[in-house]
C-alpha cells in the first residue's frame, strides 16, 4: 500500500501522478495558509480544472515548470 493511499492528502504529490504524464489545464492560482500549526506558511496554490483534481502547492522547484496563469500545464515526476 502506497503511503498516499493510506494517508490521503489535500493537496497533489508527486506520487498522486503514478509516474505517468498528466495533462491538466490550470484554472487559478491563489495564496493560501498550508500547512498546521508552527508550520504553517502563506504560499501560492494551483487550482485545476476539473472537480477530482487536487490542487498542488507551487514551490520553487514545480513553479519553474509553469507561469502562474490559466493556462495548460503537464504533470511529471520527471525533471523539467
Amino acid at each position: 500500500m502506497k503511503r498516499s493511499d493510506a494517508f490521503p492528502g489535500k493537496y497533489l504529490k508527486a506520487d498522486d501522478l503514478g509516474g505517468r504524464e498528466h495533462v491538466v489545464t490550470i484554472d487559478h492560482v491563489a495564496v493560501v495558509a498550508v500547512g498546521s500549526g508552527d508550520h504553517k506558511q502563506t504560499k501560492p496554490v494551483c487550482y485545476f480544472v476539473g472537480d477530482r483534481t487536487k490542487s498542488m502547492v507551487v514551490n520553487s522547484t514545480n513553479g519553474t515548470r509553469f507561469n502562474l496563469s490559466p493556462a495548460v500545464m503537464i504533470l511529471t515526476t520527471g525533471p523539467a
